[in-house]
């Protein structure tokens, strides 16, 4: 993802470059996706708002970059986006600082075009001195960052873009390999200045020499789309002018008449609003009439149904009374009758009264059945009692029953609603899981393709040193030096800090490396228990642990004599003493590398890894993998081999060593390599021996001198090799002892067969 950031001063010539980038494959910035209201200008807008003051390398804190950052991760999906916005300007190295790879486009206009397009606005009543302080400050802000990162940046002119889009997306694609292709169909106009406004703005500039010389750094500094690129805007004659101004008169007169119509038509329209508000009243009295007309007919509807109801009232009223006497004349003739029925009565109460004893003795008869009747009563009421409260316990337990159904309802609902709430969570999670894991593998590309760029550029450029600060003291020995650098990158490693010692052995120069600088040297002689190493490519008493060291470890020696050296050249900056021979010392150092390129060739490696240890019946092997391998001036970036042994029978080791060297993986130092046998592999070059003193001749006569110099090198390194990982705590099928006997056995067979001074042994 590549990002573009197209600044300058407020202007329509930068919205109309804006748009032609867009027609070219350049997508607009979206939001950032936790917010849409946080886009790129409201970024901006509350930035500045907050930091009135930014410095060079403006620091705005956690918040801010973590918005920006949200707002970088919402266009993450596109390969080339890009905003512009003058407020862009205030923080250009805030963004150089944030993204390695988001490039600036920097837009110019001259600044009499920027004088005229202000005085022609309608909204912009700055002053002129405030309008080209501001061109000033922008353009100079601009040039300057441009030539600090002229690699991310391009200062380009308004005009000469809008003018030649095909060569300003050209220059972009080659510049930063940017994904735009030149839109065909997609025509922008460049802005046009009115003739008055820029003969006002050209006026107003007469005799000014801030502004010219600025335009001439901007002149030297552009980028020139075309062959007539200049800074000056269009020129306009005294009949532009005059044919603008005359313009702007009958602009005027038609001002003027607009505004007669216009009074005209806010007179109607008040005549108007006052004859709609007389018709309102109108209405509105209307209304107050009607409803005062309904208001009267409510009330007689009342007052005739209060007439009605009256009237029902006063028929009933008589209607009550002529029943009231008939029911009199009944009650009268029934007394009469009731009378009669009483003196009836009286003659039959005698013969009443002799019954009336025989009741009662039926009475007492009944009394004692109703007795035992109500014992029974009483018993059935007590059963029916238990009855009820059984009946009565088991509705409560039903309800229990029905109440804890209903909650295991509702539970049973609420688990279910739970369970697809985290069903869409997870899915939610895991959706976001793929797309990190997207996103982790294409970073992880990312990284390796920056990994073997930096180690083909390391390659190509082994000298390649870089460090944050160097110092130097002088020691207790005379002409000895103890420095100190910080962050060092070089032979392919960074080492925090490195503390060493130079110092001169008769006129030589030497280097000291104390034990206690950890990762400083890859292979440091395992049997040296001194504190320090000195190493001393011009002392030959001095050259046996040079014969150790690892091949990026020579790199480290050649980089650091080159960064001393450098650093002597200005003894002052070093603070060093007046009578300190940085001279000489300096001398000595600039020799240093030649030295080194005169030591005797020796196998040297970075790194031995073992990539398998095979264990069959009758055959096993060993295959090495050394990083970083050389031999004198030849460099192999990997290079890949195998020790194996044959005839190995049930409890014993074999007596036929050899060395296998594969196809593609195997050949490369071997500029002979041929086609000689085959395995599970595929094709591979052997050279092998038989004990106690055989090896293959055959093979060894068809190598060229290089292919058995190195052969006779990588034989030599092998207890090294072997010994290296076993200290690593590599485990393997067999014990260490019988791999270095047959090393061993390799080398004393080598020596004896083909001795150094035979080049072919028939």
């Amino acid at each position: 993802m590549k990002t573009l950031c197209i600044t300058g001063i407020a202007h329509p010539t930068l919205d109309a470059v804006t748009q032609l980038l867009f027609a070219s494959g350049l997508a607009p910035a979206r939001p950032s996706p936790r917010n849409d209201d946080m886009d790129i200008g409201a970024w901006h807008q509350r930035v500045l708002s907050q930091h009135t003051n930014i410095s060079t390398a403006p620091q705005l804190g956690r918040l801010w970059e973590q918005l920006a950052a949200d707002i970088f991760l919402g266009n993450l999906d596109a390969p080339i986006w890009g905003w512009n916005d003058p407020q862009s300007l205030a923080l250009l190295d805030f963004w150089h600082h944030f993204d390695p790879h988001l490039y600036f486009v920097l837009v110019c206009v001259p600044p009499q075009q920027a004088l005229a397009q202000a005085i022609a606005s309608a909204t912009d009543n700055s002053p002129t001195d405030e309008v080209l302080q501001n061109w000033y400050s922008a353009h100079q802000t601009m040039l300057r960052f441009h030539l600090r990162h002229p690699e991310r940046s391009l200062l380009v002119m308004a005009d000469d873009a809008l003018n030649h889009p095909a060569q300003l997306v050209d220059t972009l694609t080659h510049q930063w390999e940017l994904p735009l292709q030149p839109s065909h169909g997609t025509t922008v106009e460049p802005s046009h200045t009115d003739a008055v406004a820029a003969n006002l703005a050209h006026q107003l500039l007469q005799g000014r020499s801030i502004e010219p010389a600025l335009q001439q750094e901007i002149r030297a500094s552009l980028t020139p789309l075309s062959q007539d690129c200049e800074l000056a805007p269009e020129a306009f004659s005294t009949d532009d002018v005059i044919a603008a101004y005359r313009q702007l008169c009958d602009r005027s007169k038609e001002a003027e008449a607009l505004e007669g119509a216009r009074a005209e038509l806010a007179t109607t329209r008040a005549t108007l609003d006052k004859q709609i508000k007389q018709i309102a009243d109108l209405a509105k009295s209307c209304d107050e009439l009607g409803q005062l007309a309904n208001e009267r007919k409510a009330r007689i509807d009342a007052l005739n149904q209060d007439k009605s109801s009256l009237a029902a009232d006063l028929n009933d009223a008589r209607a009550e009374g002529e029943l009231l006497l008939a029911q009199l004349h009944q009650v009268q003739e029934e007394l009469e009758s009731r009378f009669i029925k009483e003196q009836q009565t009286a003659q039959q109460l005698t013969t009443t009264h002799a019954a009336l004893e025989t009741l009662t003795q039926d009475k007492a008869a009944l009394t004692t059945a109703r007795d035992a009747l109500n014992k029974q009563v009483a018993d059935l009421t007590k059963a029916r009692d238990e009855q009820t409260r059984l009946t009565n316990e088991h509705k409560t337990q039903i309800d229990a029953l029905n109440k804890d159904k209903t909650t295991l309802a509702a539970d049973l609902s609420d688990a279910r609603e739970e369970g697809e709430l985290l069903l869409a969570q997870l899915h939610q999670v895991q959706e976001e899981l793929e797309h990190y894991f997207l996103e982790h593998q294409k970073l992880k590309h990312e990284r390796q393709v920056q990994n073997e760029r930096w180690q083909r550029m390391l390659q190509r450029t082994p000298n390649y040193c870089d460090f944050a600060s160097v110092t130097a003291n002088p020691a207790a020995q005379h002409s000895a030096l103890d420095w100190q650098l910080e962050e060092l990158e070089t032979a392919g490693r960074h080492i925090p800090l490195l503390a060493c010692q130079t110092l001169l052995i008769n006129g030589t120069a030497a280097i000291r490396i104390p034990r206690n600088a950890g990762q400083a040297l890859l292979h440091w002689p395992a049997d040296d228990d001194a504190t320090d190493l000195l190493l001393a490519p011009g002392v030959e008493s001095a050259q046996a642990p040079l014969a150790r060291l690892a091949t990026s470890d020579l790199v480290l020696l050649e980089n650091l004599a080159s960064v001393f050296q450098q650093a002597l050249q200005t003894p002052a900056d070093l603070q060093l003493p007046a009578d300190f021979p940085a001279a000489e010392l300096q001398t000595a150092l600039s020799q240093l590398p030649q030295q080194l390129a005169a030591l005797p060739p020796a196998l040297r490696y970075d790194r031995v890894t073992l990539k398998n240890n095979q264990t069959n019946p009758d055959y096993e092997h060993l295959w090495f993998v050394l990083d970083n391998l050389s031999l004198g001036t030849r460099r192999l970036a990997q290079f890949e081999f195998r020790l194996s042994c044959a005839n190995v029978g049930p409890r014993r080791f074999g007596t036929h060593p050899k060395l296998e060297f594969p196809q593609h993986v195997g050949q490369a130092p071997l500029p002979g390599w041929f086609d000689e046998s085959y395995d599970d592999h595929g094709a591979k070059l052997e050279l092998r021996f038989a004990l106690p003193d055989a090896m293959d001749v055959q093979v060894w006569g068809q190598l060229g001198d290089a292919d058995r110099h190195f052969l006779r090198a990588l034989i030599d390194a092998l207890p090294g090799l072997l010994a290296t990982l076993q200290a690593s705590g590599v485990q393997i099928g067999r014990t260490w002892q019988d791999w270095l006997k047959l090393a061993d056995d390799s080398r004393r067979i080598l020596a004896l067969r083909a001795p150094l001074e035979d080049a072919v042994v028939a």
